[in-house]
């Protein structure tokens, strides 16, 4: 099976590709708006050097906003914008997972303190200071990113190939 010509025709087997898209761009907004507030918001934690994770957080939010401009073009149906926004949309989850392993990177130094730390805010309730839980977010966050990115970029390049078709077809039709 070759992987560049993997397509599919509807979006979650039941949407049109262009409704699709429209998600797609969604899940792109959101998806890096939640991973960069997360940064943001955990910043001071004593998990996390603050201003690699602003400098994430900040990532994530800027990515987030891509999306904008690739609902506009999915609304316009403009093929080359799309294109655009479908090469952006798989360089932002190679720079989601690339982020990914830093942090995790970042993580692994200071998560054997954060049991002690747990312990010590929590006294009554230290059974859920294991330091796994921030690897476990850091998995789940990556394990969702790239199984539903990878699934999302086959539905955004599936609708440019039929956005692309519609454009030959209109011009072929005129001749």
């Amino acid at each position: 099976m070759n992987i560049k010509k993997l397509r599919v025709n509807y979006c979650c087997f039941c949407f049109p590709l262009r409704t699709g898209a429209f998600f797609v761009a969604a899940w792109v907004f959101i998806w890096h708006l939640y991973l960069g507030i997360l940064e943001l918001v955990n910043r001071s934690s004593p998990m996390t050097v603050e201003g690699f994770a602003i400098f994430i957080g900040v990532m994530y939010i800027l990515l987030a906003f891509i999306a904008i401009y690739g609902a506009r073009s999915i609304y316009y149906e403009n093929l080359s914008d799309v294109k655009w926004f479908k090469n952006s949309y798989l360089s932002s989850l190679m720079i989601f997972v690339v982020l990914s392993f830093i942090e995790a990177v970042m993580l692994a130094p200071t998560s054997f303190n954060v049991q002690k730390y747990c312990e010590s805010e929590n006294h009554k309730h230290d059974n859920y200071c294991s330091y796994s839980l921030f690897f476990m977010r850091w998995g789940v966050n990556l394990a969702i990113g790239v199984i539903i990115g990878g699934y999302f970029y086959i539905v955004l390049r599936s609708y440019r190939r039929e956005l692309e078709e519609k454009f030959i077809s209109t011009l072929t039709s005129d001749v």
